[in-house]
Protein backbone atom coordinates (compact mmCIF):
# COMPACT_ATOMS: atom_id res chain seq x y z
CA UNK A 1 0.00 0.00 0.00
CA UNK A 2 2.91 2.23 0.94
CA UNK A 3 4.49 1.52 -2.34
CA UNK A 4 1.27 2.40 -4.40
CA UNK A 5 0.76 6.31 -2.56
CA UNK A 6 4.52 6.56 -3.80
CA UNK A 7 4.00 6.19 -7.19
CA UNK A 8 0.54 8.03 -7.47
CA UNK A 9 2.42 11.52 -7.28
CA UNK A 10 4.65 10.05 -9.87
CA UNK A 11 1.80 8.91 -12.35
CA UNK A 12 0.41 12.08 -11.89
CA UNK A 13 3.04 13.75 -13.18
CA UNK A 14 3.58 11.38 -15.78
CA UNK A 15 -0.32 12.07 -16.83
CA UNK A 16 0.16 16.10 -16.45
CA UNK A 17 3.57 15.92 -19.14
CA UNK A 18 1.69 13.63 -21.05
CA UNK A 19 -1.23 15.88 -21.70
CA UNK A 20 1.08 19.14 -22.23
CA UNK A 21 2.98 17.02 -24.77
CA UNK A 22 -0.26 16.01 -26.25
CA UNK A 23 -2.13 19.72 -26.61
CA UNK A 24 1.46 21.06 -28.18
CA UNK A 25 1.52 18.16 -31.02
CA UNK A 26 -2.30 19.28 -31.26
CA UNK A 27 -1.75 22.69 -31.40
CA UNK A 28 0.92 22.23 -34.18
CA UNK A 29 -1.11 19.68 -36.30
CA UNK A 30 -3.81 22.63 -36.25
CA UNK A 31 -1.66 25.20 -36.98
CA UNK A 32 -0.28 23.21 -39.66
CA UNK A 33 -3.77 22.47 -40.78
CA UNK A 34 -4.91 25.81 -40.74
CA UNK A 35 -1.85 27.17 -43.05
CA UNK A 36 -2.31 24.76 -45.44
CA UNK A 37 -6.31 25.47 -45.79
CA UNK A 38 -4.97 29.34 -46.25
CA UNK A 39 -2.34 28.28 -48.56
CA UNK A 40 -4.83 26.25 -50.59
CA UNK A 41 -7.39 29.46 -50.36
CA UNK A 42 -5.06 31.54 -51.37
CA UNK A 43 -3.78 29.40 -54.51
CA UNK A 44 -7.27 29.01 -55.36
CA UNK A 45 -7.83 32.47 -55.36
CA UNK A 46 -4.69 33.01 -58.23
CA UNK A 47 -6.64 30.60 -60.07
CA UNK A 48 -9.89 32.11 -60.17
CA UNK A 49 -11.57 28.96 -57.99
CA UNK A 50 -13.91 31.29 -55.76
CA UNK A 51 -16.13 28.80 -54.43
CA UNK A 52 -13.14 26.00 -53.22
CA UNK A 53 -11.12 29.40 -52.10
CA UNK A 54 -14.61 30.41 -49.93
CA UNK A 55 -14.69 26.67 -48.68
CA UNK A 56 -11.08 26.60 -47.60
CA UNK A 57 -11.03 30.29 -45.66
CA UNK A 58 -14.22 28.65 -44.13
CA UNK A 59 -12.89 25.67 -43.03
CA UNK A 60 -9.34 28.00 -41.88
CA UNK A 61 -11.26 30.27 -39.90
CA UNK A 62 -13.46 27.05 -37.94
CA UNK A 63 -10.25 26.27 -36.83
CA UNK A 64 -8.93 29.91 -36.17
CA UNK A 65 -11.11 32.68 -36.37
CA UNK A 66 -9.79 36.16 -37.20
CA UNK A 67 -11.34 39.11 -38.70
CA UNK A 68 -8.00 39.75 -40.99
CA UNK A 69 -8.98 36.35 -42.84
CA UNK A 70 -12.84 37.46 -42.73
CA UNK A 71 -11.56 40.25 -44.48
CA UNK A 72 -9.39 39.03 -46.76
CA UNK A 73 -12.79 36.87 -48.25
CA UNK A 74 -14.83 39.85 -48.56
CA UNK A 75 -12.33 41.54 -50.37
CA UNK A 76 -12.05 38.36 -52.88
CA UNK A 77 -16.19 39.36 -52.99
CA UNK A 78 -15.13 42.63 -54.06
CA UNK A 79 -12.48 41.73 -56.45
CA UNK A 80 -15.34 39.85 -58.02
CA UNK A 81 -17.92 42.81 -58.06
CA UNK A 82 -20.17 40.23 -56.19
CA UNK A 83 -21.70 42.66 -54.25
CA UNK A 84 -24.64 40.82 -53.00
CA UNK A 85 -22.45 38.27 -51.27
CA UNK A 86 -20.03 40.80 -50.07
CA UNK A 87 -22.99 42.08 -48.14
CA UNK A 88 -23.83 38.57 -46.77
CA UNK A 89 -20.23 38.13 -46.25
CA UNK A 90 -20.05 41.66 -44.47
CA UNK A 91 -23.40 40.99 -42.50
CA UNK A 92 -23.14 37.36 -41.11
CA UNK A 93 -18.98 37.28 -40.47
CA UNK A 94 -18.23 40.68 -39.75
CA UNK A 95 -20.52 43.00 -38.22
CA UNK A 96 -22.44 39.59 -36.96
CA UNK A 97 -18.67 39.02 -34.86
CA UNK A 98 -16.61 41.66 -34.98
CA UNK A 99 -18.77 44.63 -34.28
CA UNK A 100 -16.45 46.78 -31.65
CA UNK A 101 -13.82 46.56 -34.40
CA UNK A 102 -12.91 49.25 -36.77
CA UNK A 103 -11.60 47.01 -39.40
CA UNK A 104 -15.33 45.67 -39.40
CA UNK A 105 -16.62 49.48 -40.64
CA UNK A 106 -13.26 49.78 -42.79
CA UNK A 107 -14.47 46.53 -45.34
CA UNK A 108 -18.07 47.49 -44.77
CA UNK A 109 -17.74 51.26 -46.00
CA UNK A 110 -15.34 50.05 -48.66
CA UNK A 111 -17.72 47.65 -49.81
CA UNK A 112 -20.54 50.43 -49.79
CA UNK A 113 -18.50 52.88 -51.83
CA UNK A 114 -17.71 50.68 -54.43
CA UNK A 115 -21.33 50.66 -55.91
CA UNK A 116 -21.82 54.20 -54.98
CA UNK A 117 -24.04 53.43 -52.04
CA UNK A 118 -23.72 56.30 -50.19
CA UNK A 119 -26.57 55.77 -48.21
CA UNK A 120 -25.51 52.46 -46.53
CA UNK A 121 -22.00 53.81 -46.13
CA UNK A 122 -23.31 56.71 -44.11
CA UNK A 123 -25.41 54.02 -41.81
CA UNK A 124 -22.21 52.28 -41.53
CA UNK A 125 -20.71 55.38 -40.15
CA UNK A 126 -23.61 56.20 -38.26
CA UNK A 127 -22.61 52.59 -36.21
CA UNK A 128 -18.96 52.93 -36.19
CA UNK A 129 -19.17 56.89 -34.30
CA UNK A 130 -21.89 55.23 -31.85
CA UNK A 131 -19.53 52.80 -30.94
CA UNK A 132 -16.96 55.53 -30.48
CA UNK A 133 -14.68 54.05 -32.62
CA UNK A 134 -11.41 55.36 -34.85
CA UNK A 135 -10.05 54.93 -38.25
CA UNK A 136 -7.66 57.33 -40.25
CA UNK A 137 -9.10 54.39 -43.28
CA UNK A 138 -12.68 55.34 -42.06
CA UNK A 139 -12.15 59.06 -42.22
CA UNK A 140 -10.10 59.15 -45.27
CA UNK A 141 -12.94 57.22 -47.31
CA UNK A 142 -15.74 59.21 -45.44
CA UNK A 143 -14.28 62.67 -46.40
CA UNK A 144 -14.87 62.95 -50.22
CA UNK A 145 -18.73 61.76 -49.94
CA UNK A 146 -19.34 64.17 -47.44
CA UNK A 147 -21.37 66.24 -49.54
CA UNK A 148 -22.66 63.95 -51.81
CA UNK A 149 -26.48 63.82 -52.57
CA UNK A 150 -29.51 62.84 -53.93
CA UNK A 151 -32.15 64.95 -56.47
CA UNK A 152 -35.94 64.02 -56.49
CA UNK A 153 -39.13 65.32 -57.14
CA UNK A 154 -40.23 68.29 -59.73
CA UNK A 155 -41.75 71.50 -58.89
CA UNK A 156 -42.12 74.91 -60.58
CA UNK A 157 -42.00 76.97 -57.48
CA UNK A 158 -40.83 76.41 -53.43
CA UNK A 159 -40.50 77.72 -50.72
CA UNK A 160 -37.55 76.27 -48.19
CA UNK A 161 -37.97 73.73 -45.84
CA UNK A 162 -38.95 73.83 -41.58
CA UNK A 163 -36.34 73.22 -39.36
CA UNK A 164 -38.58 71.69 -37.54
CA UNK A 165 -41.54 70.08 -39.35
CA UNK A 166 -39.39 69.05 -42.48
CA UNK A 167 -41.93 69.96 -44.67
CA UNK A 168 -41.70 72.14 -47.54
CA UNK A 169 -44.62 73.97 -50.11
CA UNK A 170 -43.65 72.84 -53.72
CA UNK A 171 -46.38 73.64 -56.94
CA UNK A 172 -46.76 71.77 -59.47
CA UNK A 173 -48.78 73.23 -62.48
CA UNK A 174 -51.06 76.03 -60.54
CA UNK A 175 -51.71 74.18 -57.32
CA UNK A 176 -49.67 74.34 -54.20
CA UNK A 177 -49.03 71.23 -51.97
CA UNK A 178 -46.57 69.60 -48.89
CA UNK A 179 -43.60 67.39 -49.25
CA UNK A 180 -40.84 65.89 -47.35
CA UNK A 181 -37.12 65.72 -47.50
CA UNK A 182 -37.88 62.54 -49.51
CA UNK A 183 -40.26 64.40 -51.81
CA UNK A 184 -42.63 62.21 -51.06
CA UNK A 185 -46.33 64.53 -50.94
CA UNK A 186 -47.50 65.19 -47.44
CA UNK A 187 -50.75 67.22 -48.83
CA UNK A 188 -52.14 67.16 -52.03
CA UNK A 189 -51.23 69.97 -54.52
CA UNK A 190 -54.88 71.69 -53.82
CA UNK A 191 -53.85 75.40 -52.64
CA UNK A 192 -53.92 78.80 -54.75
CA UNK A 193 -50.67 79.60 -52.20
CA UNK A 194 -49.22 78.11 -49.60
CA UNK A 195 -46.50 79.05 -46.63
CA UNK A 196 -43.48 77.94 -45.22
CA UNK A 197 -44.69 75.30 -42.72
CA UNK A 198 -43.38 75.74 -38.99
CA UNK A 199 -45.67 73.67 -36.72
CA UNK A 200 -48.91 74.68 -39.02
CA UNK A 201 -48.66 75.69 -42.95
CA UNK A 202 -50.71 79.08 -43.91
CA UNK A 203 -52.73 78.38 -47.45
CA UNK A 204 -55.05 79.22 -49.43
CA UNK A 205 -57.78 77.08 -51.25
CA UNK A 206 -59.11 77.18 -54.32
CA UNK A 207 -62.45 79.36 -53.05
CA UNK A 208 -60.49 82.09 -51.60
CA UNK A 209 -60.49 81.04 -48.37
CA UNK A 210 -57.64 81.59 -46.11
CA UNK A 211 -56.51 78.97 -43.23
CA UNK A 212 -53.50 77.38 -41.00
CA UNK A 213 -53.65 73.61 -41.96
CA UNK A 214 -51.56 70.90 -39.61
CA UNK A 215 -49.53 68.11 -41.50
CA UNK A 216 -52.81 65.89 -42.30
CA UNK A 217 -54.76 68.48 -44.05
CA UNK A 218 -56.67 69.40 -41.02
CA UNK A 219 -58.21 73.31 -40.75
CA UNK A 220 -56.55 74.27 -37.37
CA UNK A 221 -56.77 78.27 -37.54
CA UNK A 222 -59.32 80.20 -39.86
CA UNK A 223 -60.40 83.38 -40.53
CA UNK A 224 -63.49 83.03 -38.01
CA UNK A 225 -60.91 82.94 -35.33
CA UNK A 226 -59.91 85.96 -36.17
CA UNK A 227 -63.05 88.17 -36.98
CA UNK A 228 -64.83 86.66 -34.28
CA UNK A 229 -62.33 88.67 -31.98
CA UNK A 230 -61.80 91.54 -34.70
CA UNK A 231 -64.96 91.95 -36.56
CA UNK A 232 -64.23 94.89 -38.49
CA UNK A 233 -60.96 93.40 -40.09
CA UNK A 234 -63.18 91.80 -42.98
CA UNK A 235 -62.30 88.54 -45.16
CA UNK A 236 -59.00 87.25 -44.35
CA UNK A 237 -57.13 86.77 -47.82
CA UNK A 238 -53.80 85.81 -46.56
CA UNK A 239 -52.02 84.52 -43.45
CA UNK A 240 -48.16 84.80 -42.73
CA UNK A 241 -46.83 81.59 -40.82
CA UNK A 242 -46.92 81.46 -37.21
CA UNK A 243 -43.81 82.87 -35.70
CA UNK A 244 -43.02 83.93 -31.98
CA UNK A 245 -46.49 82.88 -30.97
CA UNK A 246 -47.63 85.56 -33.47
CA UNK A 247 -49.66 85.91 -36.80
CA UNK A 248 -50.51 88.49 -39.36
CA UNK A 249 -53.82 87.91 -41.51
CA UNK A 250 -54.73 90.56 -44.71
CA UNK A 251 -57.31 91.53 -45.68
CA UNK A 252 -56.63 93.29 -49.28
CA UNK A 253 -55.76 96.73 -47.61
CA UNK A 254 -53.24 96.04 -44.70
CA UNK A 255 -52.02 93.84 -42.40
CA UNK A 256 -52.74 93.12 -38.19
CA UNK A 257 -50.78 90.99 -35.64
CA UNK A 258 -53.24 88.38 -33.58
CA UNK A 259 -52.05 86.65 -30.72
CA UNK A 260 -51.62 82.66 -32.24
CA UNK A 261 -53.48 80.92 -29.06
CA UNK A 262 -56.27 83.77 -27.79
CA UNK A 263 -56.43 85.45 -31.78
CA UNK A 264 -56.82 89.25 -29.77
CA UNK A 265 -55.52 91.83 -31.80
CA UNK A 266 -52.14 92.86 -30.80
CA UNK A 267 -51.41 95.81 -33.30
CA UNK A 268 -51.81 96.48 -37.41
CA UNK A 269 -52.35 98.83 -39.73
CA UNK A 270 -49.83 98.50 -41.60
CA UNK A 271 -49.59 97.59 -45.99
CA UNK A 272 -46.86 94.80 -45.63
CA UNK A 273 -45.18 93.54 -43.38
CA UNK A 274 -42.29 90.71 -42.15
CA UNK A 275 -42.21 88.03 -39.63
CA UNK A 276 -41.21 89.02 -36.05
CA UNK A 277 -38.66 87.07 -34.65
CA UNK A 278 -35.99 87.48 -31.79
CA UNK A 279 -38.52 90.77 -31.07
CA UNK A 280 -37.65 92.15 -34.16
CA UNK A 281 -39.44 92.62 -37.78
CA UNK A 282 -40.26 95.11 -40.20
CA UNK A 283 -43.33 97.17 -41.14
CA UNK A 284 -44.49 99.41 -44.22
CA UNK A 285 -46.75 102.21 -44.16
CA UNK A 286 -48.74 104.28 -47.08
CA UNK A 287 -45.57 106.29 -47.56
CA UNK A 288 -43.85 102.67 -48.66
CA UNK A 289 -41.04 103.19 -46.70
CA UNK A 290 -40.52 100.80 -44.19
CA UNK A 291 -39.61 100.86 -40.05
CA UNK A 292 -38.40 98.06 -37.44
CA UNK A 293 -40.75 97.54 -35.25
CA UNK A 294 -40.80 95.30 -31.81
CA UNK A 295 -42.73 91.81 -30.74
CA UNK A 296 -44.63 94.77 -28.18
CA UNK A 297 -45.96 96.49 -31.33
CA UNK A 298 -43.72 99.38 -30.73
CA UNK A 299 -42.18 101.04 -33.77
CA UNK A 300 -38.04 100.97 -33.30
CA UNK A 301 -37.55 103.51 -36.27
CA UNK A 302 -39.17 106.28 -38.18
CA UNK A 303 -40.43 104.63 -41.84
CA UNK A 304 -37.41 105.45 -43.28
CA UNK A 305 -35.95 102.66 -44.94
CA UNK A 306 -36.43 101.64 -48.79
CA UNK A 307 -36.53 98.33 -47.58
CA UNK A 308 -36.23 95.42 -45.09
CA UNK A 309 -34.20 92.27 -45.96
CA UNK A 310 -35.42 89.07 -45.08
CA UNK A 311 -34.63 85.28 -45.56
CA UNK A 312 -36.73 83.07 -47.74
CA UNK A 313 -38.99 82.24 -44.56
CA UNK A 314 -39.64 85.98 -44.35
CA UNK A 315 -37.64 87.07 -41.13
CA UNK A 316 -35.54 89.82 -41.32
CA UNK A 317 -33.63 89.46 -37.87
CA UNK A 318 -31.73 85.89 -36.95
CA UNK A 319 -29.34 87.40 -35.41
CA UNK A 320 -28.51 90.75 -33.62
CA UNK A 321 -28.26 92.62 -37.04
CA UNK A 322 -30.79 93.47 -39.68
CA UNK A 323 -30.05 94.52 -43.14
CA UNK A 324 -32.09 97.35 -44.45
CA UNK A 325 -31.28 99.27 -47.93
CA UNK A 326 -31.62 103.02 -47.81
CA UNK A 327 -31.67 104.52 -51.43
CA UNK A 328 -29.18 102.83 -53.93
CA UNK A 329 -27.10 101.37 -50.77
CA UNK A 330 -27.42 98.55 -48.27
CA UNK A 331 -26.33 98.75 -44.24
CA UNK A 332 -26.42 96.97 -41.53
CA UNK A 333 -28.24 98.25 -38.34
CA UNK A 334 -28.51 96.58 -35.07
CA UNK A 335 -32.21 96.17 -33.19
CA UNK A 336 -32.55 99.50 -32.20
CA UNK A 337 -31.79 100.75 -36.07
CA UNK A 338 -28.30 101.98 -35.36
CA UNK A 339 -25.91 101.70 -37.67
CA UNK A 340 -23.12 99.09 -37.32
CA UNK A 341 -20.19 100.46 -38.45
CA UNK A 342 -19.76 103.08 -41.47
CA UNK A 343 -19.53 100.56 -44.09
CA UNK A 344 -22.20 100.75 -46.93
CA UNK A 345 -23.17 97.86 -49.52
CA UNK A 346 -23.80 97.76 -53.39
CA UNK A 347 -26.17 94.88 -52.94
CA UNK A 348 -26.95 92.19 -49.97
CA UNK A 349 -28.70 89.31 -48.79
CA UNK A 350 -30.11 89.23 -45.09
CA UNK A 351 -28.95 86.86 -42.82
CA UNK A 352 -30.48 83.25 -43.18
CA UNK A 353 -28.91 82.30 -39.81
CA UNK A 354 -25.93 83.54 -37.09
CA UNK A 355 -22.92 83.18 -39.28
CA UNK A 356 -22.75 85.42 -41.89
CA UNK A 357 -24.78 87.35 -44.96
CA UNK A 358 -23.58 87.91 -48.20
CA UNK A 359 -22.70 91.99 -49.03
CA UNK A 360 -20.90 92.83 -52.23
CA UNK A 361 -18.89 95.84 -51.59
CA UNK A 362 -16.39 97.12 -54.92
CA UNK A 363 -17.75 94.54 -56.84
CA UNK A 364 -17.10 91.80 -55.07
CA UNK A 365 -19.27 89.35 -53.02
CA UNK A 366 -17.61 89.50 -49.37
CA UNK A 367 -19.05 88.27 -46.41
CA UNK A 368 -19.97 89.86 -43.01
CA UNK A 369 -21.03 88.77 -39.38
CA UNK A 370 -23.64 90.75 -37.10
CA UNK A 371 -20.81 93.15 -35.94
CA UNK A 372 -19.80 93.91 -39.95
CA UNK A 373 -16.41 91.72 -39.38
CA UNK A 374 -15.89 90.84 -43.25
CA UNK A 375 -14.88 87.26 -44.47
CA UNK A 376 -13.11 87.29 -48.17
CA UNK A 377 -14.35 83.20 -49.05
CA UNK A 378 -13.54 83.58 -52.78
CA UNK A 379 -14.00 85.44 -56.19
CA UNK A 380 -17.65 84.94 -57.55
CA UNK A 381 -20.02 86.31 -59.60
CA UNK A 382 -22.66 86.45 -56.86
CA UNK A 383 -23.32 84.58 -53.59
CA UNK A 384 -26.12 83.92 -50.80
CA UNK A 385 -25.74 84.02 -47.49
CA UNK A 386 -25.44 81.28 -44.84
CA UNK A 387 -27.49 78.90 -44.08
CA UNK A 388 -26.79 75.80 -41.88
CA UNK A 389 -22.93 75.91 -42.31
CA UNK A 390 -23.30 76.55 -46.49
CA UNK A 391 -23.83 79.07 -48.92
CA UNK A 392 -25.11 79.20 -52.28
CA UNK A 393 -22.47 80.72 -54.47
CA UNK A 394 -22.49 81.20 -58.85
CA UNK A 395 -19.75 81.14 -61.23
CA UNK A 396 -19.94 81.80 -64.61
CA UNK A 397 -23.51 81.26 -64.40
CA UNK A 398 -23.94 77.70 -62.46
CA UNK A 399 -24.71 78.22 -58.84
CA UNK A 400 -22.58 75.54 -56.34
CA UNK A 401 -21.96 75.86 -52.41
CA UNK A 402 -19.26 76.80 -50.08
CA UNK A 403 -18.54 75.95 -46.33
CA UNK A 404 -17.98 78.35 -43.63
CA UNK A 405 -13.69 77.68 -44.64
CA UNK A 406 -14.51 78.88 -48.53
CA UNK A 407 -14.55 75.44 -49.46
CA UNK A 408 -16.24 75.01 -52.47
CA UNK A 409 -17.72 71.80 -51.58
CA UNK A 410 -20.43 71.39 -53.97
CA UNK A 411 -19.63 72.45 -57.53
CA UNK A 412 -20.96 75.03 -59.42
CA UNK A 413 -23.50 72.70 -61.68
CA UNK A 414 -27.08 74.62 -60.86
CA UNK A 415 -29.35 77.21 -62.31
CA UNK A 416 -30.22 78.37 -59.29
CA UNK A 417 -29.40 76.96 -55.65
CA UNK A 418 -31.79 77.89 -52.43
CA UNK A 419 -30.56 77.67 -48.89
CA UNK A 420 -29.68 74.87 -47.03
CA UNK A 421 -32.23 74.17 -44.05
CA UNK A 422 -31.55 71.86 -41.24
CA UNK A 423 -32.45 68.51 -42.64
CA UNK A 424 -29.53 68.67 -44.84
CA UNK A 425 -32.20 69.90 -47.77
CA UNK A 426 -32.43 72.21 -50.10
CA UNK A 427 -34.40 72.97 -53.67
CA UNK A 428 -32.06 73.79 -56.78
CA UNK A 429 -32.58 73.96 -60.40
CA UNK A 430 -30.44 71.65 -62.18
CA UNK A 431 -29.00 73.00 -65.42
CA UNK A 432 -30.88 72.14 -68.72
CA UNK A 433 -33.62 72.28 -66.42
CA UNK A 434 -37.42 74.24 -65.43
CA UNK A 435 -38.23 72.55 -62.32
CA UNK A 436 -36.70 72.55 -59.03
CA UNK A 437 -36.06 69.67 -57.57
CA UNK A 438 -34.62 68.65 -53.96
CA UNK A 439 -31.03 68.19 -53.27
CA UNK A 440 -30.50 66.08 -50.21
CA UNK A 441 -26.95 65.49 -48.30
CA UNK A 442 -26.86 61.69 -47.96
CA UNK A 443 -25.10 62.99 -44.47
CA UNK A 444 -28.59 63.82 -43.33
CA UNK A 445 -30.70 61.70 -45.20
CA UNK A 446 -30.58 58.05 -44.65
CA UNK A 447 -32.25 55.59 -42.88
CA UNK A 448 -30.22 53.85 -39.77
Amino acid sequence: MKKIKLLLPLWLILLYFGSIIFMIQDRQENIASYQKLVNEARNYVKNDVIVDAVNSYEAAMDISPSIDLAIEVGDLYLKQESYQEAQGWYTENLYGKYPDQPETYEYGIRMYLAQNNYCDAFIAYDEYKGRRLYSDEVEAMMEPIWYTFDLSGQYDECRPFGNISKIAAGRSGNYWGYVDTSGERVLDYIYVSAGTFGDLGAVTDQNGNAYFTDSSGNKKITDKSILEKDPDFGKVEAFKGIESGMLWAFNGNYWNCYDAQTYEKLFGGYTDVTNIVNSIGGVKDESGKWALIGADGKLLTDFQYDDILTDQKDVPCRTSAVIVKQGDTYVLVDTDGKQIGKAEYEDACAFFDDTYAAVKTGGKWLFVDDNGNVQDLGTYDQAESFSNGLAAVCLNGKWGYIDLNGNLVIDCQFIEAGPFCASGTAFVKPEEKEYWQILSLYKNNHES
